[in-house]
């Protein structure tokens, strides 16, 4: 992948899903109220990835799901608005690579990014 979706030029910055929702006015309850499914869709299924890592123990037992999964919502849903305000993509990568020292220590790592990922394709470093 070239571009990624939020910065690339091609396309227009950030996400519709995320940032709609905040342009709707009280006449666009039942659009404001779709969008919000699909952002609770969007959390819901990074809830059931970590609680997937939760049980094969890749993340530690005591891992509060709910919270993570909320947290890396709300980075992604950061990182979007940035996007749309003209962040670039390494500014927004940064972001994730703070945002993955909160990541939880797991099958011995201290948590954040690992050696693996700096071989990621697409990845600027």
């Amino acid at each position: 992948m070239d571009g990624h979706p939020h910065t690339d030029p091609s396309h227009p910055p950030g996400c519709l899903v995320i940032s709609a929702a905040v342009n709707c006015g009280p006449g666009s309850a039942d659009v404001q109220e779709s969008l919000r499914r699909l952002r609770e869709a969007g959390k819901a299924a990074i809830a059931e990835r970590i609680a997937g890592d939760v049980a094969a123990g890749r993340l530690p037992e005591d891992t509060d799901v709910g919270a993570l999964a909320t947290f890396y919502a709300g980075v992604l849903q950061g990182i979007s608005t940035q996007a749309r305000d003209g962040a670039g993509r390494e500014e927004l990568e940064r972001v994730a690579d703070l945002a993955m020292l909160a990541w939880p220590a797991g099958d011995g790592d201290r948590g954040g990014p690992g050696p693996d990922d700096a071989e990621r394709p697409g990845r600027a470093d």
